[in-house]
């Protein structure tokens, strides 16, 4: 990658991380881990239900549509780095409704080792949604939604 492309590319993780910042206290996302760090979901498992399974490697890209029936849903990811320093490892996604221009949850992994996973419960009804993925310097990621029924 030319050092044109890497001062883009960081230009833009700085700008998605200040604008989490910014608008964190103004979504309707829930991040729910247990205190070993791993994510865990609220309420049943049983009432959680796959819906569908996206994967890469440090593709940034926009993931096909998925429907989701329930009240809320959850998005599990995971994201494993490729060696680099873990201050390099980035992941981050953006969930928006289909046919909207405003997101309903911005969210990433904070690398404080070599592989990380945790969940994100978002509290928006019945429709058809997508994910806008960032990511650096990982080897593999995956992101499963899951829908509350």
């Amino acid at each position: 990658m030319s050092k044109k492309g890497i001062m883009g590319l960081i230009a833009l993780m700085c700008f998605v991380v200040l604008i989490s910042g910014c608008i964190s206290g103004d979504t309707d996302t829930e991040q729910s881990s247990d205190s070993s760090g791993s994510g865990s979901s609220s309420g049943s498992d049983d009432n959680w239900k796959s819906v569908e399974t996206f994967s890469g490697t440090t593709d940034d890209g926009e993931t096909d549509t998925f429907q989701i029936k329930g009240d809320k849903f959850k998005i599990k990811a995971k994201a494993t780095g490729d060696g680099a320093d873990v201050e390099y490892l980035y992941f981050a996604f953006i969930t928006y409704e289909v046919g909207e221009t405003m997101y309903v949850s911005m969210d990433e992994l904070d690398f404080t080792q070599a592989s990380e996973t945790d969940e994100f419960i978002i509290n928006e009804g019945p429709g058809e949604y997508y994910i806008v993925v960032y990511a650096a310097n990982l080897e593999s990621w995956e992101i499963e939604v899951f829908d509350y029924v």
